[in-house]
């Protein structure tokens, strides 16, 4: 534990990042077929599941995202693209896996899910409900730019079900904005955002971002202000990721993180404004939002380690000890037949030990375990935890183990903590 505690001496901004350490199984390409066709005769053992569509196509690549994704020229190749995912879905739609628990949440990510027409949407989401079971209250997310948002596409995606939306706003400062490749300023912001809101998409969540090059801790504090005058449910903060991970230095060729004092300041600031907010709570150490209006369904069931049928190139899913991702490359996406069993996918065998000890994941990505829920998982993890409580990263808060402020800035570190103790574990089996 000593080299990965030394690992805090710089911050881990991403939560795959965090996780690169567990080994997981592969299963080879002649039997995955046969894994598939035996768990999905069976029933789910789990009630918390969702089900993730990646659309990787955008009208702008903005020169910050790391998603997989690219420019939106390509009529047919969209086309082609949403009817591979309305066929898988279909597919699947006899299996008992599927018939036996509705679905909590639906989540359209990207890329830019409304670069797209969005009758392909609506087509996707009518798929889903005529294939599976959607919980009555199932929260259905949509991602989208600014730029994107006018009143047709708000009416399809309205009818189609959707009643969340999630938009990147990065920042309401426009040179900023400018050099992110983003060309609406505050005003036209706000107007999309009140389009949103008349619409009857009640659940309205934004993106902010720091470490943005150019940016002051006075121009993040008048962000997070901005933010909190606007009629939205939800905000999500998120810090710049590093070059190595999608944005190159010929893009950004100056391009420094502050130091780990003042990055901590401004997750501080944002934390404790957004933290605080009236009938505002955490949903996650980045996720924030209203407590009845602004949940965060999703997000909240992705950290639990809810089981999730992810559709989509470069979307990963996982469900009864598999986990699965499809290829990046959209055209090697859309070959094949659309049967979700028989396509290209890569699969791995979560071995049964992760699966035993997953749930001190929601410590770090969920903000707090049971002291009741931790006590199975002590032996494992004590020596760690009461390192964290030294360090002020948790606290035991009655019968509950909770992130501090602290804890919610290093949760990606102590999400590695945790994988580096169960690949151990895995090791020494």
């Amino acid at each position: 534990m000593d080299q990965l505690i030394n690992d805090f001496n710089h911050r881990i901004r991403s939560a795959s990042h965090a996780k690169r350490r567990l080994p997981f199984q592969e299963i080879p390409a002649a039997a995955r077929t046969n894994y598939l066709d035996e768990i999905f005769r069976h029933s789910c053992q789990t009630q918390n599941r969702v089900i993730y569509i990646h659309i990787p196509f955008c009208n702008n690549t903005c020169n910050f995202c790391f998603y997989n994704k690219q420019k939106t020229d390509n009529p047919e190749l969209v086309e082609h693209y949403c009817q591979t995912i309305i066929s898988q879905i279909h597919s699947l739609a006899s299996f008992e896996y599927f018939e036996s628990a509705p679905f909590s949440a639906v989540y359209f990510g990207g890329g830019t899910p409304t670069s797209i027409p969005v009758k392909h949407l609506a087509s996707i989401l009518n798929a889903i409900k005529s294939s599976f079971s959607l919980a009555d209250t199932c929260e259905i997310t949509v991602e989208s730019t600014i730029a994107e948002i006018d009143t047709d596409t708000l009416s399809i995606l309205k009818n189609a079900g959707v009643n969340r939306m999630s938009l990147g706003v990065q920042t309401f400062q426009t040179p900023l904005r400018h050099f992110l490749g983003r060309k609406s300023d505050a005003g036209v912001i706000e107007e999309k955002i009140r389009l949103v809101r008349k619409a009857g998409i009640s659940n309205l969540c934004i993106d902010l971002m720091y470490n943005l090059p150019g940016q002051t801790p006075l121009g993040w504090q008048n962000d997070l202000i901005l933010a909190s005058q606007l009629p939205i449910t939800g905000c999500s903060v998120y810090p710049l990721i590093d070059p190595s991970s999608g944005i190159d230095n010929v893009q950004f060729p100056n391009l420094k993180y502050p130091e780990i004092s003042a990055e901590y300041n401004l997750f501080a600031e944002a934390d404790n404004r957004l933290g605080n907010r009236k009938d505002w709570i955490r949903f996650s150490p980045v996720q924030y939002g209203h407590s009845e209006l602004g949940k965060a369904t999703y997000i909240s069931s992705h950290a639990q380690y809810a089981d999730m049928l992810a559709f989509g190139a470069g979307a990963g899913g996982r469900f009864g000890g598999l986990q699965y991702l499809f290829p990046p490359v959209i055209d090697k996406f859309v070959e094949g037949n659309g049967n979700f069993i028989n396509s290209a996918l890569s699969l791995w065998s979560i071995d049964s030990t992760f699966q035993k000890l997953k749930n001190i994941f929601r410590l770090s990505e969920g903000l707090a375990i049971s002291k009741e829920e931790y006590s199975g998982l002590a032996i494992h993890f004590n020596d760690i935890i009461d390192w964290l409580i030294s360090k002020d990263m948790v606290a035991l808060e009655a019968d509950t183990y909770e992130l501090t402020q602290a804890g919610r800035f290093w949760a990606g570190n102590i999400s590695s903590l945790f994988s580096e103790r169960i690949n151990n574990r895995l090791q020494s089996e």
